[in-house]
């Protein structure tokens, strides 16, 4: 095994440490006072044989713990939630452009499409991608959603909206400025939209106040997350998903054009039956003489050539008895 740089110079590391540690005693006031001063000379002395059999191991240490860890964090890496009732979420829609800020909140308006109630959550991630809710706690989540029934999972409380579940950001989010979020349920099959709300006002009768400004509401963009289900193994076709997430599958290779039918073998006169005419015209084929029959029709036997023998299968068929027809076989 090839050793790094740094291992194999390490006598030449450890001299370099000891005049460093001896320079620092030196210039330390307690190297001016005497008998202290070579103490602490004597001490770094002793302590440079422990340092020379620790080092190696020591300096791989310190090399694993300085490198970058590998951070994941936003909708895509983050680990899914478990609901407080135990059950396994999977991810529903992912919401970029969500904002909890200067009196602006974020909502989702999700409906269950499935024919069983779901949990349903909303997580929230600030702009470096860290969670900022806690699904198994309850935060920003609601359990057993009746199929057909429609509820909504907001940043904070709003005045024009009627909030079903109302998340309450945890240390260290502390708001929302460039955020995204993602809807997950114990179950895809939801359709959901979000918008970005105005959380002072709501919608008023102008008779009763005609100076009331309406709230302000601004669609957010929502991708339905794709079950890998959806996946129909055909490489001819674009899998996806619709916006209630369920499959799509958009074919991408050229469609085939109708071609005419094949003309029945031995039909020489393309009637669509096989009649005497055609014996005749094969026979006449075989003889050389003109006639309308070509080496796809004709040749019943297949042997590359018209034959007496073609126009004899030929005949027999038109006469209903045993005949060899295997044009191009």
């Amino acid at each position: 095994m090839k050793r790094s740089a740094l291992l194999v110079d390490k006598p030449r590391t450890i001299q370099g440490l000891g005049l460093l540690a001896a320079a620092a005693a030196v210039c330390h006031p307690a190297a001016q006072q005497g008998a202290v001063g070579r103490a602490v000379a004597v001490r770094i002395g002793r302590g440079m044989g422990i340092a020379q059999r620790v080092l190696g191991g020591a300096v791989g240490l310190w090399l694993v713990a300085v490198l970058p860890a590998v951070v994941r964090g936003g909708v895509s890496d983050t680990s899914l939630p478990t609901f407080s009732d135990g059950q396994p979420a999977v991810l529903a829609a992912v919401i970029t452009g969500v904002v909890k800020n200067n009196e602006v909140e974020s909502a989702v308006m999700c409906t269950n499409l499935a024919v069983v109630s779901v949990d349903v959550g909303l997580e929230v991630f600030d702009h470096a991608g860290v969670r900022g809710n806690t699904i198994a706690a309850g935060n920003g989540a609601l359990l057993a959603v009746a199929p057909g029934r429609t509820v909504t999972l907001a940043s904070g409380r709003t005045a024009v909206l009627h909030e079903d579940a109302v998340i309450t950001l945890e240390a260290p989010v502390t708001g929302l400025r460039n955020g995204s979020a993602r809807v997950v349920a114990t179950s895809g099959q939801l359709g959901c939209v979000a918008f970005a709300v105005d959380r002072l006002h709501t919608i008023t009768d102008l008779a009763v106040c005609p100076t009331c400004p309406p709230p302000t509401l601004a669609a957010l963009p929502v991708s339905a997350a794709c079950p890998t289900s959806c996946d129909d193994g055909d490489p001819c076709t674009d899998d996806g998903c619709d916006p209630t997430g369920g499959c799509v599958h958009t074919n991408r290779c050229p469609v085939p054009t109708a071609t005419p039918s094949t003309q029945l073998c031995g039909d020489a006169d393309g009637s669509g039956t096989i009649t005497v005419t055609d014996g005749v015209l094969t026979l006449r084929a075989a003889a050389e003489l003109s006639t309308s029959c070509t080496v796809e029709v004709c040749d019943v036997d297949g042997s590359g050539g018209i034959s007496v023998t073609d126009g004899v299968n030929v005949l027999r068929a038109a006469a209903g008895l045993p005949a060899t027809l295997t044009c191009g076989r």
